[in-house]
């Protein structure tokens, strides 16, 4: 049975997290720290006060350089409601790659924690210097620039409101989230793959929580999933989302034997996570797939000669295409036009083949998956 489309995303980003989240119920519990939905509204709506009072407005880059918590979900919000465009600074990420991204992205303002020297930007601040009343936000259109996002690659990415609810939406429906569910995605705030499952947890009801506490733990990420093997986090969660070879995944199937572990695939173009194991699959897709494409995804394998498409198990180029999709790199017109054809598929670059079911195996790694 087919499941139904996913619904046109007409709101933002902070109008769909604060719609979503009951007033008694909890939104963050980690590090000590507890926020339920009436803490986050509130705190969300006097920091945007105080984001305006500094000029702060559509459009304005803003550098969040700062570490996990509670403090900094509000900060994030509140820059979404005034239609500003968030910059990740994770200090994980080390000093220079934060400073050649805060130059690259020219920010306007840089938020930071007050133990954190600060990034290159004409402005800074600590958050608790806010001042300001609060204040409900600007209209936003969906379509409107979210996140400037630079991982690990030359150019930065710019994600629209919508896709980033359409990331989160698709991540959510597969692993029906919920709020009953406990989540923790242990990464850094410029990794790729921490976005969607953040919003996934706020959009559906689930807690933020530490890994030794959760039910579901999101560790998309090459890096992230080679460190939980080698340096496993307490805890007994129920689903594990990594992104391994064949050895990484057995290897977590030991670590946590009673977690049904997935695997999934990132790219910041395509607003995240965009394919990865359905937990109804069988076990051993997650040892040799990176699953199929979640909803309202599209993936096409093509000659990257011809542009033909390719048969099922024939190797070609991974096209991808959907409502989750990029708006465009940052000031890099004819690189945004060579990944991004006319008809919205991003060229990803990797080489790779469909099998019977849907699901995507990329070559550089096939010989790992068995």
């Amino acid at each position: 049975m087919s499941r139904p489309p996913l619904p046109i995303q007409t709101e933002t980003l902070a109008d769909a997290v604060l719609s979503a989240r009951l007033p008694e119920g909890v939104v963050w519990h980690s590090a000590g720290q507890k926020q339920d939905g009436a803490m986050l509204a509130a705190d969300v709506r006097t920091m945007a006060g105080g984001l305006r009072a500094k000029g702060v407005k559509r459009g304005t880059r803003v550098g969040v350089q700062m570490t996990s918590s509670a403090q900094r979900l509000s900060v994030i919000l509140a820059l979404w409601s005034l239609g500003a465009i968030v910059v990740p600074l994770d200090p994980a990420i080390g000093a220079l790659r934060m400073e050649h991204a805060a130059r690259l992205a020219r920010l306007g303002l840089l938020l930071h924690d007050a133990d954190l020297p600060p990034a290159p930007a004409r402005e800074s601040l600590v958050p608790t210097e806010l001042q300001g009343s609060p204040d409900a936000g600007n209209a936003i259109d969906p379509e409107d620039p979210a996140l400037l996002l630079f991982d690990d690659r030359r150019h930065g990415v710019i994600l629209s409101h919508a896709a980033l609810l359409s990331a989160a939406r698709g991540l959510a429906l597969r692993y029906a989230l919920g709020p009953a569910d406990r989540v923790a995605v242990p990464l850094p705030l410029n990794s790729s793959a921490f976005a969607g499952p953040v919003l996934a947890a706020l959009l559906s009801g689930a807690e933020l929580v530490d890994p030794a506490t959760a039910s579901h733990l999101f560790v998309a990420d090459p890096a992230a999933t080679a460190t939980l093997v080698s340096a496993p986090v307490p805890g007994a969660p129920r689903v594990v989302l990594a992104c391994g070879d064949g050895r990484a995944i057995r290897a977590l199937g030991r670590i946590y034997p009673a977690a049904k572990i997935l695997n999934g695939w990132a790219r910041a173009e395509l607003g995240g996570i965009a394919l990865c194991s359905d937990p109804r699959d069988p076990a051993h897709t997650a040892h040799t797939t990176f699953g199929r494409p979640l909803p309202g995804i599209e993936v096409m394998i093509v000659d990257p000669q011809t542009g033909m498409d390719r048969l099922l198990y024939e190797i070609g180029e991974v096209w991808i295409r959907g409502k989750t999709t990029m708006l465009r790199y940052d000031r890099a017109p004819k690189v945004s036009a060579q990944a991004l054809d006319r008809t919205g598929f991003f060229h990803t670059g990797e080489m790779g083949f469909l099998d019977s079911e849907g699901r995507v195996i990329l070559t550089r790694d096939a010989h790992a998956q068995i």
